[in-house]
């Protein structure tokens, strides 16, 4: 996009009317002559064109998939179209997770997509990277894409890099790096390149040397014979960029640059992209009618060296699942080090391209599965080949049975292979002969089992098997005393009582309000929490048949000792039209006298409620007895009878509405509020 708009800053400073008019003559003069040498060029279409640019195209190795960037829906974004197996551009839709990785102002372009079809590289001025525009790729899942990734402080720094390609077998990316131009009104640039490491991880970039850098490329391709680079370059005696081929000789040497006078004009001429069949190239051209897409046939001296494609899916031969694995090639026998190269751990998919005139071993090892290989002799072929081959690998047959124990007996519990769990369904896991593999098992209430599992190399039998005895850890409480506003109450008094041995186990201060204790098993345990002005709060943690640990999270509410406050005790419910105390009340009312008596310098109103059932008048008087029912009781077990009063409510204040036996039940209450504090 940004090289667009600078290809027109030239037009832009011309202000003599004359000139402009000459300019525009002789350019139109120019596309035309280009469009009449060049008969074979073709627009490729509505599906992919627009009224809008379209350009920097980037295509798979079969040639039915391409990239390219476009601003047809406002933004400029990177969209994907396929062709159908008629040849026919059929679809064309923006790479979502591209477009939203980033807001609307980001710059998205000079896009690459991986000969597999499994990679897409591209240059974005995402925050967060290394430079002002930095190299990011994503990787194809399923019928998405990841989010995007940065491609790393050796590719990127901090000024610019962009139009990365991808090598066919994704061990090398070549890209741009911004350069003092020597020529007026052009923006020039140097083509870096980078390698993968045996880790997969990019080593240091560094430029190509002469005669591919000469003082200002643009747009690098790598073709998919692994040798063939084509890029954009202005050299004498012009003075707009010109695309140009140059082929790899090794030990890091280049072939004199080729210009493709079939494509160049006299206008900027760059980002063309060539499938693996050779012969044909993609490239965005402006005839006048806005920036499009074309193809145009290549002749047979520059097209790159012919290979064969092999592409398929790779799966397990029990599951059908795809497997996602480093795939090595051998040519003649030594490695070709392609580090970058493997099915996609989605759907299996994989596209290995191979040159003609050698023989190719391909090997594929994925942990837990039997290596395999197979063998291309390619050294009489000298024309393009595409090969499908779907390939299944069967599953080592050294199978590990894990049996985590309890008392001598298998138990269930999470077993983790590597970080990896095992199916919840089987304990069963293939390994391979000389390898370490990471155990962890993992039940709640039982001690986490760490251990590293050794297959010793000469191992041959079928099936290994290793037990792994779990040890119950201690019921754990966490008990927090907080107020109303569920702070936690500093300084607060916990008394904690074990039932069956009958005998308080704790009794302190607790200067943060937090207590962590460990429990025995099979225990029923009561606690008390206090704190000034407020009301204590009692609790129960029933461990009861509990053999193993477990976290027991518990909080204690303290209400504040103030005007409004409410006792919280189970509901006093009565009977229709009845003002009788049940045994079940009389117990409820227990936990009332304890508050009371721990707090002397308070006088508790006791609200009573009805249903609706009768008149208001007779529910008034019903309410009154009850309170009244109540705070007779109370003063019954020697509560001082200045600390109550009693008010009935009546059917004025219900806590749901009375539309059902269930729900009248719940009216039916007696309340306990703070209406004074001394």
């Amino acid at each position: 996009m940004t090289s667009i708009m600078r290809q027109k800053s030239s037009l832009n400073k011309t202000t003599d009317p004359l000139k402009i008019i000459f300019l525009i003559a002789s350019l139109i003069c120019a596309l035309w002559v280009t469009a009449q040498s060049n008969p074979d060029m073709t627009n490729l279409g509505s599906i992919i064109n627009s009224d809008q640019v379209e350009y920097a195209p980037s295509i798979s190795a079969d040639g039915n998939t391409m990239i390219y960037q476009s601003n047809k829906e406002g933004n400029y974004e990177l969209f994907m179209a396929h062709r159908n197996q008629n040849g026919i551009w059929s679809s064309s839709e923006v790479i979502e997770s591209i477009k939203n990785f980033g807001s609307d102002d980001v710059l998205i372009a000079g896009s690459s997509l991986s000969y597999d079809g499994n990679y897409i590289y591209f240059f974005a001025s995402y925050p967060g990277g290394y430079g002002i525009e930095d190299i990011w790729y994503v990787e194809k899942e399923g019928e998405s894409w990841s989010n995007p990734i940065n491609a790393g402080p050796n590719v990127n720094s901090s000024g610019y890099e962009g139009f990365p390609s991808i090598s066919a077998d994704g061990s090398t990316i070549y890209f741009m790096r911004t350069v003092k131009s020597p020529y007026p009104g052009k923006f020039c640039y140097q083509l870096f390149s980078s390698e993968k490491d045996n880790r997969g991880q990019w080593k240091m970039a560094q430029p190509l040397p002469y005669p591919v850098s000469q003082g200002c490329e643009n747009c690098p391709r790598i073709m998919s014979d692994n040798e063939t680079l084509i890029f954009a370059a202005i050299k004498e005696p012009s003075d707009n960029y010109e695309i140009y081929q140059s082929r790899n000789l090794g030990g890091g040497k280049w072939s004199d640059p080729v210009a493709y006078d079939f494509i160049n004009t006299p206008l900027d001429d760059k980002y063309g992209t060539i499938p693996s069949s050779g012969d044909i190239m993609y490239f965005n051209k402006d005839l006048g009618s806005g920036h499009d897409i074309y193809s145009i046939p290549i002749p047979l001296a520059l097209q790159p060296r012919k290979v064969v494609n092999i592409q398929g899916v790779l799966k397990d031969c029990s599951t059908g699942k795809p497997i996602e694995a480093r795939i090595d090639i051998f040519e003649n026998g030594k490695s070709m080090g392609t580090s970058g190269l493997k099915s996609n751990a989605f759907d299996g998919n994989f596209t290995v391209v191979l040159k003609t005139g050698a023989s190719y071993e391909i090997k594929i090892a994925p942990r837990g599965y039997v290596p395999y290989s197979i063998v291309y002799d390619l050294k009489e072929t000298n024309e393009y080949g595409l090969i499908n081959k779907d390939i299944c690998i069967d599953p080592f047959k050294i199978r590990q049975h894990i049996y985590p124990l309890i008392d001598g007996d298998t138990a269930t519990a999470s077993i983790f292979v590597d970080d990896v769990m095992l199916q919840d369904t089987t304990d069963v896991f293939v390994v391979e002969a000389s390898n370490n593999y990471s155990i962890r098992i993992e039940k709640e209430g039982y001690k986490t089992i760490k251990q590293t599992l050794r297959i010793p190399a000469e191992t041959r039998t079928a099936h290994l098997h290793k037990s792994y005895k779990l040890v119950a850890t201690k019921p754990q409480l966490n008990l927090r005393v907080v107020n109303d506003l569920d702070s936690l109450i500093k300084g607060s008094l916990l008394q904690l009582y074990d039932g069956k041995i009958r005998k308080v186990v704790y009794q302190g201060k607790l200067e943060e309000g937090l207590y962590d204790m460990e429990l025995e098993y099979d225990r029923k345990y009561m606690y008390k929490a206090l704190a000034s002005r407020h009301f204590y709060y009692q609790g129960e943690i029933d461990l009861t048949g509990i053999n193993y640990g477990k976290n027991i999270n518990e909080v204690a509410k303290l209400t504040p000792i103030e005007v409004g406050a409410k006792i919280t005790i189970n509901s006093v419910l009565f009977e229709t039209a009845s003002a009788e105390l049940t045994e079940n009340d009389k117990i409820e009312l227990k936990n009332v006298i304890n508050v009371l008596a721990q707090n002397r310098n308070i006088i508790l109103e006791i609200s009573a409620h009805t249903d609706d059932v009768g008149t208001d008048g007779s529910n008034l008087k019903l309410s009154e007895a009850r309170a009244k029912s109540v705070m007779d009781h109370l003063i019954s077990q020697k509560v001082p009878a200045r600390m109550l009063t009693s008010k009935g409510y009546g059917e004025s204040q219900p806590v749901v509405p009375n539309t059902s036996e269930e729900s009248r039940a719940l009216n039916r209450r007696v309340e306990f509020r703070v209406s004074a504090v001394k």
